[in-house]
């Protein structure tokens, strides 16, 4: 356990929830107070101007006195209102904390647009969706950060960026003031900003504007702001019938003319990534300032520094320029905006920014994407503090579980168990009745390894593996618009594991093998699966009710075990401890089963059926 985590998180998270409502609530009151004294200050200028204005003799001198208590309440109300969106920022931070520690499920983002229904193990381990890994470990305020974490969910790394990623999220664990900066960080609101869309951008041609655009565009909202002023300053409005002030509102209108086309190609895309740029900045501001020690952490810090500038310095001078151009859009502005050549002038300066920065901004993304990840698994590290590291080895395949549980259950009513998978055991059988626990088993094994190979604690006493990757059949569907069974789909899936496991190391989970044939049929098909899978390195886990298939272990040429779940033996009713056996389950429970239909099985107090009628009697006639 991390020192910084001695106190329960679940305590320590509701406790700072109570502290920062407190502070919350005090930060309002300091902003309507400001508001009230900016309004009284407001009203006392008013009228001082009013009385001055109509009594000379009275002096104006107290007047600046006002106005300098105004201009201090006006920061106070700045400050005061920053505070509060400050403070209600990192209490919902930690509100959603809690909510991860409780299962709180809907109050949680489920990532479901990462879904994903052709990939090797994301449906069946509930990497998304409601009740998902994601839920428990997403806490990224960028779409940079979310689509990198789905994307180490879903696609594992090799074991040295593994081992460096565990190192940095040691690194993060304890930086608690790191991680509440982070959620302080930019405005509150959420976006629909699209990483990909932006790369296409920054792919694509920029907009070609010749060398003289920017200095005739420059000087003709000059001159007709010049000559409007003027004839404002000296209510001459003859200044606006002169031809100079015709000529200016010409080289404009045809200026526009020639270059709409490549203004508005700058411009579309400015919707889709601006609402995001604050936060963006502020979390490469954070990667910019702070000290690590831990490579990747580092390597993330400096990729960001540009000799004399920084990443936020040209995000900051971005976030400039898409502010000033979206002044065009307030309704007092759009007309004067017209004749200052406003979209035009700023869509220019946008264009030389992507000229000189786009291809960096996507390393940026990239950094920043990797960093808000690696501080979600710091974060469900400090969450979960008795979670250790796995261990990773080169010879393999391997892995070796003691007191593995499933990550999505309460750590309270979690059972554990230990298994092991290599060379003396290259598969596992395990068999049991349903609702036993062997799909929330090979789940737990299979989520762990792939939370290992993120660079993530696993819910472990211990957890040693090598470098294998993870395919499942647990959870496939027929589909009546396809017209595909769900036999067929299950066969499709096996076809997928058998060709990754020749590609790359294995680690396969089946639940229910070849459910959809009989029995002799499964265990004939299940055995030559396993064979051709096993042929390829794989090691594995499959479930199964069907006890045929646990002769398969014996079979000559493979290395198996079998392994079962078993009910108590309450005659009761159903019941389950969840406890892993070695060798084959061999209590029956279909009587248990029985008596959950409502069905009695004491036959002595059943009356016996009534006797068939002969054959050719008619419906409903007596006996």
């Amino acid at each position: 356990m991390h020192p910084a985590q001695a106190e329960d998180p679940l305590a320590q998270y509701r406790k700072q929830t109570a502290n920062l409502r407190a502070a919350f609530d005090a930060a309002v009151r300091r902003t309507r107070l400001f508001q009230a004294s900016l309004a009284i200050l407001a009203a006392v200028l008013l009228a001082g101007f009013l009385l001055t204005r109509g009594h000379p003799s009275i002096p104006v001198w107290p007047l600046a006195a006002v106005l300098a208590l105004a201009s201090l309440a006006a920061r106070g109300l700045r400050n005061a209102s920053a505070r509060s969106a400050a403070f209600f920022r990192l209490r919902g931070y930690y509100e959603t904390g809690v909510a991860r520690i409780v299962h709180d499920w809907d109050s949680l983002p489920a990532g479901e647009e990462y879904l994903d229904s052709g990939h090797l193990h994301a449906g069946d381990l509930n990497l998304f969706g409601r009740g998902s890994l994601y839920q428990l470990l997403c806490s990224a305020r960028t779409r940079a950060g979310k689509d990198t974490l789905a994307r180490w969910m879903k696609e594992p790394a090799s074991i040295e960026d593994a081992r460096a990623r565990a190192a940095a999220v040691r690194e993060l664990w304890g930086r608690v003031d790191l991680r509440e900066a982070l959620a302080e960080a930019g405005p509150s609101t959420s976006s629909d900003f699209r990483i990909e869309t932006f790369r296409e951008w920054v792919r694509s041609a920029p907009p070609d504007f010749p060398a003289w655009a920017p200095v005739i565009a420059f000087l003709a909202a000059s001159a007709t702001l010049v000559i409007a002023l003027a004839s404002w300053i000296q209510m001459s409005p003859q200044l606006l019938a002169t031809p100079y002030f015709a000529a200016a509102l010409a080289l404009e209108a045809g200026f526009s003319l020639l270059f709409v086309q490549r203004v508005r190609a700058t411009l579309q895309w400015l919707s889709i990534p601006s609402s995001e740029l604050p936060v963006v900045r502020e979390v490469v501001r954070i990667l910019e300032e702070r000290r690590f020690t831990a490579p990747k952490l580092v390597a993330l810090s400096e990729c960001l520094r540009l000799g004399h500038s920084s990443a936020s310095r040209e995000l900051g001078r971005l976030m400039r320029l898409v502010t000033l151009l979206g002044m065009r859009d307030n309704a007092m502005f759009t007309l004067p905006s017209y004749f200052l050549l406003w979209g035009a002038q700023f869509a220019m300066a946008i264009c030389r920014w992507r000229r000189k920065h786009g291809a960096r901004m996507l390393a940026w993304l990239d950094a920043v994407g990797e960093f808000e990840a690696l501080v979600s698994l710091a974060t469900y590290a400090g969450e979960h503090p008795r979670d250790p590291f796995p261990e990773f080895c080169e010879a393999g395949p391997l892995i070796e579980g003691q007191g593995i549980g499933h990550p999505l259950l309460d750590e309270a009513v979690c059972v554990r168990n230990d298994f092991q998978l290599g060379d003396s055991s290259r598969f596992l059988v395990v068999s049991g009745s349903n609702m036993s626990g062997k799909s929330t088993f090979l789940r737990a094994v299979a989520l762990n390894a792939v939370l290992a190979r993120m660079g993530a604690p696993v819910r472990c006493a211990r957890l040693k593996l090598s470098n294998l990757q993870v395919g499942a059949s647990i959870l496939v569907h027929d589909s009546l618009a396809d017209g595909r069974s769900h036999f067929l789909a299950e066969l499709e899936r096996l076809r997928q594991l058998i060709d990754a496991a020749g590609r790359a190391p294995l680690l396969y989970v089946v639940d229910e093998i070849l459910i959809g044939t009989n029995s002799r049929d499964r265990r004939v098909a299940a055995e030559w699966v396993i064979r051709a899978l096993l042929a390829r390195g794989a090691v594995g886990l499959i479930s199964t009710h069907d006890l045929a298939l646990t002769e398969i272990v014996d079979a000559p040429g493979l290395q198996g075990r079998n392994f079962h779940f078993a009910d108590t033996g309450d005659p009761s009713g159903l019941s389950f401890d969840y406890l892993l056996r070695p060798g084959v389950v061999e209590r029956s429970n279909a009587l248990n089963i029985v008596r959950q239909l409502g069905i009695s099985t004491e036959t002595s107090k059943s009356p016996p059926p009534p006797p068939l009628p002969p054959p050719g009697t008619p419906p409903h006639s007596p006996p």
